[in-house]
């Protein structure tokens, strides 16, 4: 699909969720919502703050219904490089009003940050039932994916798997052809932790993390409690258990390590 020249990156990391934009250039499968025949998506609505409304100077500004129940944490929000363009199209830590004056939410709100990627502002400043499509896969995860993947095979990257990460890097810093935040010199190990950083700060809250982390992670347990330290997670869940039932069948069945 790469090499079809069907894809390509939007300009502008952020165009990815603009409405009137979506099914474009970058979109190679998308979860559809809105128009007169489709349902309305409330993702927004799961996390969105509604103390911005609550603390609007007229009482009608920012999101009319929101329950921010998914929220980031501080570690996603620090860890974005500065000027990584993704970090405030995926994530805000403040909202500003017509009339100048802000809010910070570590002031203001019950969480400090909030995620703002799938709410397009001039198009639907209510935040309520959305027209913005959830992507299930974009172009830049296709780049990520070759990058990998010639990672993989190679035992190490390649020039192409350094070219199709790095142009998922270009856009998000605006780099213009520059190779300012080129990524160089990495091993086989150096390379792979790359793409889970990468695929992090590209996809966030787009449905990838668990399984990057089953697949790529040197410390699955430690980066699941990182989000959720309640969470019991031990390497052993990067598998299921294999049914005892199929085991008595087959004798030759071992069982995956930890069960």
């Amino acid at each position: 699909m790469i090499k079809t020249g069907k894809y390509d990156l939007f300009p502008d990391f952020a165009d990815n969720f603009i409405i009137s934009k979506k099914h474009g250039i970058e979109s190679v499968v998308s979860i559809n919502y809105g128009g007169d025949d489709l349902w309305k998506s409330q993702f927004n609505v799961s996390l969105l703050p509604a103390e911005i409304r609550q603390n609007s100077p007229g009482g009608n500004e920012g999101p009319s219904n929101a329950n921010s129940w998914i929220v980031p944490t501080e570690n996603l929000y620090k860890s974005f490089a500065e000027g990584d363009t993704r970090r405030d199209a995926t994530i805000m830590k403040d909202f500003t009003y017509s009339d100048g004056s802000t809010i910070v939410f570590a002031e203001s709100a019950k969480y400090p940050y909030y995620f703002c990627k799938f709410w397009d502002r001039e198009a639907e400043p209510n935040g309520q039932n959305s027209n913005q499509n959830y992507p299930y896969m974009r172009y830049s995860e296709l780049l990520l994916i070759y990058a990998e993947a010639l990672n993989e095979v190679h035992n190490g990257p390649t020039t192409e798997a350094y070219d199709a990460i790095n142009k998922v890097r270009d856009r998000a810093f605006r780099d213009n052809g520059s190779g300012d935040h080129d990524l160089k010199n990495l091993d086989h190990a150096g390379f792979r932790k790359a793409v889970l950083d990468e695929r992090r700060w590209e996809l966030a809250l787009e449905g990838s993390r668990w399984f990057d982390l089953v697949r790529l992670s040197t410390d699955f347990a430690g980066e699941v409690k990182r989000a959720k330290p309640a969470a019991y997670a031990a390497d052993k869940h990067k598998l299921y258990p294999i049914p005892q039932y199929e085991r008595l069948l087959n004798k030759k069945i071992t069982q995956n390590d930890g069960y």
